[in-house]
């Protein structure tokens, strides 16, 4: 019966496999949402922008003015936040994407050897199974001359 002498590794490099995969999962979700978060807020702004204009053409007191303005900036601030915080998500994927990259080598390579480790025990198995006969045949051979 083949029996892995690693296999405890092996499981534990799967185990570790799916935890990085797991994390940079987890790391590029972070991202989509930071994405979209600041798409959001480039749409806001530039609807925003559209309602300004729609609103000087109507005409529109000098303290709502002020006020959109001051929203447009909030805006432009949060959208520089989120660029800065979008780049350290960035960083942070890719580190986990390779961390996942060289879990998975790890666990191939161990799988690659559980193969090897069988195709020797198959060779050698083989090879008794051929000796046996071998044997039988020379027992029978020499049971027929007496």
């Amino acid at each position: 019966m083949f029996q892995f002498r690693f296999e405890t590794l092996l499981r534990v490099r799967k185990i570790r496999e799916q935890a990085a995969l797991q994390s940079f999962a987890t790391s590029q979700k972070h991202h989509k949402e930071l994405k979209d978060r600041q798409q959001q807020y480039i749409n806001s702004k530039l609807a925003l922008d559209a309602r300004v204009e729609i609103d000087l053409n109507k005409g529109i007191s000098s303290a709502e003015f002020r006020m959109i303005k001051e929203y447009g900036t909030f805006i432009l601030e949060a959208i520089k936040n989120l660029e800065e915080d979008i780049h350290v998500a960035s960083q942070d994927m890719e580190n986990k994407r390779q961390a996942y990259v060289d879990a998975k080598t790890k666990y191939k390579a161990m799988g690659r050897l559980k193969e090897i480790d069988f195709m020797k025990y198959r060779q050698q198995e083989n090879l008794d199974e051929m000796k046996f006969i071998d044997e039988v045949a020379v027992t029978r051979h020499k049971e027929e001359r007496w």
